[in-house]
């Protein structure tokens, strides 16, 4: 009985650390994708404002 109980805690353990390394790898993958679309909506600003400065260029030369 006593090498059941002992079993039944090894896998556990085992199961706990699966899912403890599961969810790591989610929250880092998470984070990834929110990083991800900061650098992609900042390169989208930034786009964004030197169109404006070529409008106002343009406008300015007519």
């Amino acid at each position: 009985m006593a090498v059941w109980f002992a079993a039944t805690e090894v896998l556990a353990a085992v199961a706990a650390s699966v899912a403890s390394d599961a969810l790591v790898a989610a929250a880092g993958a998470a984070a990834r994708v929110a990083l991800d679309l900061v650098v992609l909506s900042a390169g989208f600003v930034a786009g964004m404002a030197d169109n404006t400065r070529l409008v106002a260029s343009l406008v300015v030369m007519d």
